[in-house]
């Protein structure tokens, strides 16, 4: 069954904060810029859900190394 879309929004949004505490707390500048972009795309990807711009599915895109 698949999630309601604020429910996903939601999850993009937690998993952007996370991003950005875990980003705030790094030492390593290659590691806090990953999560810091991450974070911004996990709140691109919810902003466009709560927009509709975005209702198909979600395609989060894997680490840089």
């Amino acid at each position: 069954m698949a999630q309601p879309m604020a429910d996903t929004a939601i999850f993009f949004r937690q998993q952007a904060a996370r991003c950005q505490r875990l980003a705030w707390c790094c030492s390593d500048e290659k590691t806090t810029e990953s999560l810091r972009l991450m974070g911004e795309d996990f709140l691109l990807k919810a902003q466009q859900l709560e927009s509709g711009q975005n209702d198909s599915v979600i395609e989060v895109k894997p680490i840089q190394s």
